[in-house]
Order: structure tokens, then C-alpha cells, then sequence
């Protein structure tokens, strides 16, 4: 995960994120955190925009699942 991480930082400029909406769930150490992010593909000048949603469970008061959902087609059209 590190190493795709750091490889989407070297191909984008100017990355921001909106302030995260944070919905726990009630029966479990779990939460869904739905933001927006943006950026400039360098490579292209091509505008990135993108809604993500990220379901989180929790153990321990430590992160041990985290699932990303997010548009591919967003993000070919991007950097393609």
C-alpha cells in the first residue's frame, strides 16, 4: 500500500482533500469516512476529481481493515 501511495504522489500535483464525513456504525468498531480529493495528473495537465468512500474496522483502538471504494473510470479517464 505504501509503494502505491507514493507512486500516485510522484505522478499528481497540487492533491487536496475535502473534510471527511464520518459515519460509525452502532454494532460494530467500524466507520465509513466518505471525502472528495483532486489533483493535477503532471504528466498530462489532465484534471483529477474523485468522491471516495472508505469503510474502517477497528481493534484495540488501532485500524486493522480498511476498504476503498472509489471510481476507476474517473481515474482512467484521468490518466489515460
Amino acid at each position: 500500500m505504501t509503494n502505491l501511495v507514493a507512486g500516485f504522489l510522484e505522478v499528481v500535483k497540487d492533491l487536496n482533500f475535502s473534510t471527511p464525513n464520518l459515519h460509525a456504525l452502532a454494532d460494530e468498531d467500524a466507520a465509513f469516512a466518505e471525502f472528495s480529493g483532486g489533483s493535477t495528473v503532471i504528466a498530462s495537465g489532465r484534471k483529477y476529481a474523485q468522491d471516495y468512500a472508505f469503510y474502517l474496522r477497528a481493534r484495540d483502538g488501532k485500524i486493522v481493515f480498511v476498504r476503498e471504494y472509489m471510481s476507476s473510470l474517473k481515474s482512467m479517464k484521468a490518466f489515460s
